[in-house]
């Protein structure tokens, strides 16, 4: 047979090789916020950050999906950093698991941080203190706290 002098050549990268997700930034836990940043980023340029968040009320023993129920932005930082945001959090425990996945499929470890929101202040009640009027520079107060 006759040879092609101008063959057809297909070069490519064979990468089987997951990425590393860090999670370089997180809320305080517990947080008095309604809000919580997070920065993600991997070990490797491209990757997508495939996240979820999951919820679980203080009585509740069961988690489910949060996301239906939230205001979340990602903005991407830099070619291997977000930023993911949650808004409109309730008083409950969240969890969120984030994982890199790199441009040739590979999905990294999951991440998984779980922390407390508790934004509703307690109901605070003073019982007895001292008259309205006084000559005095010392006053006792009793006074109680109840969170729920």
């Amino acid at each position: 047979g006759v040879v092609d002098p101008n063959p057809v050549q297909t070069i490519w990268k064979v990468d089987s090789t997951p990425p590393k997700t860090y999670l370089e930034l997180f809320p305080t836990d517990p947080s008095n916020q309604r809000t919580a940043p997070f920065e993600v980023r991997a070990n490797e340029k491209g990757c997508t950050f495939p996240y979820s968040f999951d919820f679980r009320a203080a009585a509740q023993p069961n988690w489910r999906n949060f996301l239906p129920h939230s205001k979340v932005t990602v903005k991407p930082l830099t070619i291997h950093r977000v930023r993911i945001e949650v808004g409109n959090l309730t008083d409950g425990q969240y969890r969120l698991s984030v994982a890199a996945r790199d441009e040739a499929g590979n999905a990294g470890r999951p991440l998984v941080f779980v922390w407390k929101v508790d934004a509703t202040p307690p109901d605070t009640v003073i019982h007895s203190g001292p008259r309205k009027l006084s000559d005095s520079f010392s006053a006792s107060f009793i006074v109680s706290a109840r969170e729920e």
